[in-house]
């Protein structure tokens, strides 16, 4: 390629040489003075010959040794022949002018410096374009080349010269490619966190009240789903009671016949959700769940699916069968719901027909199971979760608590969490001057006496209100209701950190020792609860003065339903309710009056009555 960009040069020099010499004969002479142009001789010189000496050619292209030899061919050397002026003697001397073939190949190359001081800011301020500092690479000894640079075949990628990209235009005469290009990114926005879902298996809950309950608090957990609750529908409302933490509220739907299953719903409070059990499936239990997040909806669908047995007489043909009717029955809406809880499949295990079974339906439909990791301890997925939308479950994880076979499967749906229940606190300041508040009253008794209407008693009320106002005045304030655990001590939270380190020295090492440190240390976190428990509510007990307050304890600690909780049903309408109990209770007046029989419309009379003896009379006075 140099040797080219060589040729290319010598060629435009030779041509450039008969013009100049054209204009030699025409031009001033002392344009002579400065430049003159020569070449090489063809015969006399070697083409690779550095600095030949008094091998040059005169303006009439013919050698200077030699003059019948006239120049041909280029060389690798341009001599330029110039006239050089002495100012002392003011004589002419003909110099001679070389020219290499690197020199050549840098003619026109500008090369704009800037100074030190500049460069040293640059460097300072971080945004100098550091300099090319690749190095060459170091051959070892024994290779071909040894020491010496290894150098590529030069190749001819292009006849047209190559067309640097634009620079971008100066801003304020400043040439912005000297700077180096700074990455940036879009500032990070706070987007709030959406609502958390999880579904336990529980396996019995009768002696993991405890347990769930601190769990639901500390995940901070929204909607809680959980299975094999293995309650009975009456009798067991002190175990739905302790299930539920402080500003949550439960419900739980137990099994009709038999031991072992049910599904409860443990929410917020400030969450409007409707639940009811769909009871027209025989091989599985299931619940519904509608969750209304002005102007969001969403439903989830609870499910447990007992595994098949002799006892039970289920068989996986007609779960199939069912699931699938009851999918047809949400095929209708607009957006299907979220179908959560234990089937009892080896997700797993795709090549099992009865998985394959499963997963053909959820296809036909457009559904998706999205939970990937295992969810029992025997590494099988048993527990799902099913969306027509992945992009509506975030945040997916399973974590094993070691509550019961199964783990916990938690996700995020992407609804603003509402806001927290806010009450309004009234309350009087109880911090007041004694001696003038007994002043005041002593000359609002005077002023009564010294009235003379004829209401005193309305007067002296309405005068010692306003005293009452005027030294404690009732103040409202507006509070957030948040749970509260009124038995946490720091004994407790002790115990609860060195709970975590224990958990995370676990996950890290995957050890049976420190899952087994894990599990001890779980146990004494439930203990603890529990023996605090009991000591805030024997104290309770011992401060009731009276026997309302009493009852209201007991009430509290039975799962009972205070008196400020409504009891109506949510899922009947203000208006179809309230003719629902004027029904009932004028049905219940008229029946009453048909029942009695019809009394004597005619007055009494003292025909009626017997005569009064002075006997009796004397009875009833020394009674």
């Amino acid at each position: 390629m140099e040797f080219l960009l060589l040729a290319i040069a010598i060629a435009m020099i030779n041509v450039s040489s008969n013009v100049l010499r054209t204009l030699f004969t025409t031009t001033h002479p002392s344009f002579y003075h400065h430049v003159g142009v020569s070449s090489l001789c063809s015969q006399q010189c070697s083409p690779w010959c550095v600095r030949p000496p008094n091998h040059c050619v005169n303006n009439s292209g013919h050698c200077i040794n030699n003059p019948g030899h006239s120049v041909n061919s280029p060389s690798s050397q341009v001599v330029f022949l110039d006239n050089y002026v002495n100012r002392k003697d003011n004589t002419e001397k003909k110099v001679l002018l070389q020219y290499k073939k690197s020199e050549l190949l840098h003619i026109n190359r500008t090369c704009h410096t800037i100074s030190d001081s500049l460069v040293k800011r640059l460097s300072v301020l971080g945004i100098r374009r550091s300099p090319c500092t690749c190095k060459l690479k170091k051959y070892k000894r024994g290779t071909r080349a040894g020491k010496h640079r290894q150098r590529s075949i030069p190749t001819i990628e292009n006849v047209f010269p190559k067309q640097n990209p634009p620079s971008p235009p100066p801003v304020n005469k400043a040439k912005t490619e000297n700077l180096i290009r700074i990455q940036t990114t879009n500032a990070p926005t706070n987007t709030p966190p959406g609502l958390k879902v999880i579904h336990l298996n529980a396996q019995s809950t009768r002696e993991k009240t405890t347990i769930i309950s601190d769990l639901i608090e500390e995940m901070d957990v929204d909607i809680a789903f959980i299975t094999e609750i293995w309650l009975y529908p009456s009798g067991d409302e002190i175990v739905m009671q302790n299930l539920t933490p402080d500003s949550y509220t439960s419900v739980f739907f137990p099994r009709n016949k038999g031991k072992g299953g049910g599904i409860g719903i443990i929410h917020r409070q400030s969450l409007k959700i409707q639940s009811e059990r769909l009871s027209n499936m025989t091989s599985f239990e299931c619940c519904q769940c509608k969750l209304t997040i002005s102007p969001q909806t969403v439903t989830f669908v609870c499910v447990y699916r007992p595994p098949p047995n002799k006892k039970n007489k289920f068989t996986t043909k007609q779960f199939v069968s069912e699931f699938q009717d009851l999918l047809d029955d949400y095929s209708a809406n607009v957006k299907a719901p979220i179908f959560l809880g234990d089937f009892n499949f080896h997700y797993d295990n795709p090549s099992d027909t009865n998985v394959r079974a499963m997963l053909d339906i959820l296809q036909s439909y457009l559904l998706f199971q999205v939970v990937d990791k295992p969810t029992h301890k025997h590494n099988h997925i048993l527990d799902w979760v099913i969306t027509d939308n992945v992009c509506n479950i975030n945040k997916l994880q399973v974590h094993n608590k070691c509550i019961s076979d199964h783990f916990i499967v938690s996700f995020e749906i992407p609804f603003n969490r509402p806001p927290c229940v806010k009450r309004t606190i009234t309350c009087m300041k109880m911090d007041i001057n004694h001696d003038r508040f007994t002043s005041d009253i002593q000359d609002l008794v005077q002023n009564i006496e010294k009235d003379i209407s004829t209401n005193k008693l309305d007067s002296y009320n309405i005068k010692l209100r306003e005293l009452l106002d005027h030294h404690a005045p009732l103040r409202s304030r507006t509070v957030t209701a948040r749970p509260s655990a009124k038995w946490m001590t720091s004994e407790i939270k002790e115990a609860k950190s060195e709970r975590r380190r224990a958990e995370r020295k676990w996950r890290s090492t995957k050890l049976v020792v420190h899952k087994d440190i894990y599990k001890q240390l779980n146990t004494k976190v439930k203990h603890l609860i529990e023996i605090a428990k009991r000591e805030m509510y024997s104290k309770q007990i011992e401060e009731c003065a009276t026997s309302k307050a009493l009852f209201q304890v007991t009430d509290t600690i039975c799962g009972k339903r205070g008196s400020t909780q409504s009891v109506f049903p949510k899922t009947i309408p203000a208006d179809i309710l309230s003719e629902k109990f004027a029904n009932f209770f004028s049905d219940k007046i008229t029946s009453i009056r048909t029942s009695l029989d019809a009394a004597s419309s005619s007055p009494p009379t003292f025909d009626s009555f017997e005569a009064l003896r002075a006997m009796f009379l004397e009875e009833a006075l020394y009674k």
